[in-house]
């Protein structure tokens, strides 16, 4: 059964956007009365049944699936984004399919991308949920400077990939990495973190981590540190 997505779901009904309200009629020609499946972002799914007789639509609630799926642990990805816009939108699919809690877009000193619209990435984030079947959307937070993400606090492990020659990297698939029930992990630009965005890392007790022995896309590096934290 298809898959729906409501963020504001009461006791007994859950709402829906004018937009899926479209989308429910136009596009996939829903009938009213028909019954559908919903997630709400949080890790339920919901069995209800339409009501298309209101604008926006809503569906009665007549059967809750409480955390279908559990969250083992979570998983926020800051990354600088790509210069090439598409790379990003693979990624914030990739993941999502895969599972990861949060993607903050980070603004480094080698950044070729000034611009990003997190708006669409978290569309993108949406229908990956959607389609995967998953009961948890990622938050695809505003993308801020590095010097001012570095400083705020955080719970968790904080880690850094970076590529420069460190005797003291971990690896990120160690079990002590791995056991940890929070991680944030810190991916760089195509040219890397500049030397300077690393020392302020490791000031603020982010562990330098390996992926392994090869150079790796941006995107690519962050897809491969969710899967390995997973």
């Amino acid at each position: 059964m298809q898959l729906f997505y409501s963020e504001n779901i009461t006791e007994d009904w859950a709402h829906f956007t004018r937009e899926e309200t479209k989308h429910f009629a136009k596009v996939l020609r829903l009938a009213h009365g028909q019954t559908i499946l919903i997630a709400d972002g949080k890790g339920s799914h919901y069995s209800a049944i339409l009501d298309l007789t209101c604008q926006p639509a809503k569906a009665k609630i007549i059967e809750v699936f409480d955390q279908v799926e559990q969250r083992k642990k979570l998983i926020h990805i800051a990354v600088a984004p790509t210069k090439n816009i598409d790379r990003m939108e693979w990624l914030t699919e990739k993941a999502t399919e895969i599972g990861f809690a949060s993607l903050q877009p980070l603004w480094c000193e080698r950044s070729e991308r000034k611009q990003l619209k997190e708006d669409r990435l978290q569309r993108i984030a949406l229908a990956a949920m959607k389609q995967s079947g998953r009961a948890f959307l990622p938050d695809i937070k505003p993308a801020m400077r590095f010097s001012e993400f570095i400083l705020q606090e955080r719970t968790g492990g904080k880690f850094i990939a970076h590529c420069l020659p460190d005797g003291n990297k971990i690896d990120l698939m160690h079990s002590s990495v791995k056991s940890l029930q929070e991680v944030t992990l810190l991916i760089g630009p195509e040219g890397d973190f500049s030397a300077s965005e690393i020392a302020q890392a490791l000031a603020a007790h982010f562990a330098p981590v390996s992926l392994g022995p090869h150079r790796l896309r941006t995107e690519t590096a962050a897809l491969v540190g969710c899967m390995q934290l997973q």
